[in-house]
């Protein structure tokens, strides 16, 4: 065991010499234009909460002791660890406890006021993979192992498989990181765990898996990162303070106070074991109220650009039958249309008076007669206004009438 904690103090010093590389890298991007600035605050936090950890190691208090041992007692098989199919089993047994340990921590709150700490950086680096909370031991955590030791692998065994699989996501805390193609369906990779860090609505509650990601995609709860939308660190609402307490003990302290203040032993049972931003009136904070106003909302969003479309169209609609029925449009045109109709054709009149010449007397008589003649059928051209007088006689009126004028 002691050697098990040596290795543990020197595992944890190289994790810092990386992380700090990368903070200087990252920083020093930033101030080229390269980058969004780097927080110094977020890394002596998680530097604060890896000192106070080992510290908490020191002292001999845990519950993964006596429930392992209770286990180990009772177990019903033991498990020798001879060959590589022991191994692989062992490891997948493990990622599976793994899985629900890590579901568990973010839908009980009970289990989320410790998560939370390693939840709070709202700047995603390789300095949040040992954040985990001063509480870890509080966490529950061996009741998801327990099995494995129950079934007959040593206790031993057990802690080193889940430090091998803590181990290994610590490469997995970074945003530089592309996504890695066909491995994005078998391991858990910074893509898949850039969204489970993410606090947007639409990556909250996925990619639970520590080494494997293939329990995600069997149990419904992966999430692909999306190129149009960027991941948004840290917490729901946001943690803010560089207190390093107020980063620890919030959550506990929010806890209690729903708890003593709940009306009856059930409503604080709920605080304690619903998922995080449970309320009695259901009008909470987790993830399904959010999702579920979410929904309405874009329901009422989606009527109301249908309703705002179907108006449009109407309107497209009217000015169209406007343009092609301008009087049954606008009744008032009739009018109008009428007096400028008159006043065209009066106009026409004028000017085609002005532009027919001025006829004689003679000539309008001439054809005067010629229409009437042409009117009244043969027969009776002689009855009417005796048309067929000799050219003389017509010759003798033309000169009166000429006189006259």
């Amino acid at each position: 065991m002691a050697h098990t904690l040596k290795l543990t103090y020197i595992v944890s010093l190289v994790f810092v010499g990386l992380s700090l590389v990368e903070a200087f890298v990252l920083n020093r991007r930033s101030r080229r234009g390269r980058g969004e600035p780097f927080d110094w605050n977020e890394m002596r936090l998680s530097l604060i909460d890896l000192v106070g950890r080992k510290l908490i190691d020191l002292v001999p208090l845990s519950l993964t002791t006596p429930l392992f041992a209770l286990a180990w007692r009772h177990r019903i098989h033991t498990v020798t660890m001879h060959t590589v199919p022991t191994l692989i089993v062992v490891f997948l047994v493990q990622e599976f406890c793994y899985y629900w340990y890590h579901r568990t921590s973010h839908r009980m709150r009970l289990m989320w006021a410790t998560h939370a700490v390693h939840h709070s950086p709202n700047q995603l680096s390789l300095g949040t993979a040992y954040r985990l909370g001063w509480t870890t031991r509080l966490s529950g955590s061996a009741f998801f192992f327990m099995p494995m030791v129950w079934l007959g692998v040593r206790p031993e065994i057990v802690m080193i498989t889940l430090a091998i699989n803590l181990w290994y996501q610590f490469w997995i805390h970074n945003t530089w990181t592309p996504k890695l193609g066909w491995l994005e369906y078998v391991i858990n990779t910074p893509s898949s765990h850039r969204v489970h860090h993410a606090s947007n609505l639409e990556y909250l509650d996925a990619n639970y898996g520590g080494a494997l990601i293939i329990f995600d995609r069997l149990f419904g709860t992966y999430i692909a990162e999306r190129n149009d939308l960027p991941c948004r660190y840290g917490l729901v609402t946001p943690t803010r303070t560089r207190n390093p307490l107020t980063v620890e003990f919030e959550h506990w302290v929010t806890l209690v106070r729903d708890v003593v203040h709940a009306k009856n032993v059930w409503t604080g049972l709920n605080h304690i074991f619903r998922p995080p931003g449970w309320l009695p009136d259901g009008n909470g904070e987790t993830t399904e109220d959010m999702r579920r106003r979410a929904a309405e909302q874009a329901l009422v969003d989606r009527r109301a650009r249908a309703l705002a479309r179907g108006a449009e169209i109407l309107r497209m609609a009217a000015a169209r039958h406007a343009l092609e029925h301008p009087v049954a449009a606008n009744p008032r045109m009739h009018q109008r249309g009428t007096e400028v109709a008159e006043n065209q054709q009066e106009e026409g009149v004028a000017e085609q008076s002005m532009q027919t010449p001025q006829l004689t007397i003679h000539d309008d008589i001439v054809r005067q007669d010629r229409r009437q003649v042409e009117t009244f059928p043969h027969d009776h051209r002689v009855a009417a206004r005796r048309l067929h007088r000799p050219a003389d006689q017509r010759h003798r009126d033309h000169q009166c009438i000429e006189r006259v004028v």
